[in-house]
């Protein structure tokens, strides 16, 4: 079993005090990669609905020379070891794409609903940086495809090192937000994204593996014109200059949560503060 890195005892906490607030209903998705190559079983790659999923990833080699999306255990992102998927591209130049999706949601059947708001952590790491690299990220309608930006609900990106984030007006449209170059190649970080569909709102926190928090965005729109979740999970490649270059990078530890009601900033904070003071208490008691 994997043993994640000491601060998600803090998001499992904040998580809980989520689910406390809307009752114990609420579903969480995740893909661990513990059932190995497989596509029969819920929690392999590329897998098979079960375990709430609707479904296992698909894979869309886009434009690129070639594309690999395949486990490793080789060097694992989270302590303990175990599998971890890596996305790798041999691109043709400027606008080379390939990706893998997984579908979470359906509307009103799964465990999560795309009208539901939804939480999603994962760790990532970036193997390999170079001036065109491109690492993508979205909640969409689809695996992938061309031109397919108009339906992205969230996203992000990791260009050249340097996080992207798209604010969008609701129509199809976006802005790009740029955080800076906080990305390093070889190092594991932590994304938390949360999405608000009731605002048609979204957030992005990134932390680095001891928990420091290196980035938390303000609150972004929903680019596509949905009235809630696309319930796509993608994972994409992409080469951003002319010059063709092999890229790869690997996730882990994804979770996806539903959450009825998504507290204000300092709402939160004062529910993470009561749930520490409730666990001190607890174990003076005992």
């Amino acid at each position: 079993m994997k043993t994640l890195y000491p601060y998600r005892s803090l998001i499992l906490a904040s998580g809980l005090l989520a689910l406390s607030s809307v009752g114990c209903g609420a579903a969480t998705l995740v893909a661990d990669f513990t059932d190995g190559t497989s596509t029969t079983a819920a929690d392999g790659y590329t897998g098979a609905a079960g375990n709430g999923w609707v479904a296992g990833w698909v894979v869309t080699p886009g434009n690129a020379a070639s594309s690999t999306f395949a486990l490793s255990s080789a060097s694992p992102l989270a302590t303990g070891g175990g599998n971890y998927l890596t996305a790798s591209i041999t691109s043709a130049g400027s606008g080379t794409a390939a990706s893998t999706g997984r579908r979470y949601a359906a509307s009103g059947g799964a465990s999560i609903s795309t009208s539901d708001s939804v939480s999603y952590t994962f760790n990532f790491r970036a193997d390999s940086i170079t001036g065109g690299s491109s690492y993508r990220f979205a909640d969409m309608d689809n695996a992938y495809a061309a031109g397919s930006g108009p339906a992205q609900t969230w996203a992000f990106s990791i260009d050249n090192g340097g996080l992207n984030l798209a604010n969008g007006d609701g129509a199809g449209n976006k802005t790009t937000v740029g955080a800076g170059a906080l990305i390093v190649a070889n190092t594991t970080y932590t994304f938390n994204i949360t999405a608000n569909t009731a605002a048609k709102t979204w957030s992005l926190q990134l932390l680095s593996a001891s928990g420091s928090v290196l980035y938390t965005s303000g609150t972004l729109g929903f680019r596509a014109s949905y009235s809630g979740l696309g319930g796509v999970f993608v994972y994409a490649t992409a080469d951003n200059d002319s010059t063709p270059s092999d890229f790869s990078s690997s996730i882990d530890s994804l979770n996806i949560t539903s959450i009825s009601s998504i507290p204000e900033p300092s709402t939160a904070s004062i529910l993470i503060g009561g749930a520490v003071l409730g666990c001190a208490v607890f174990r003076r008691r005992r």
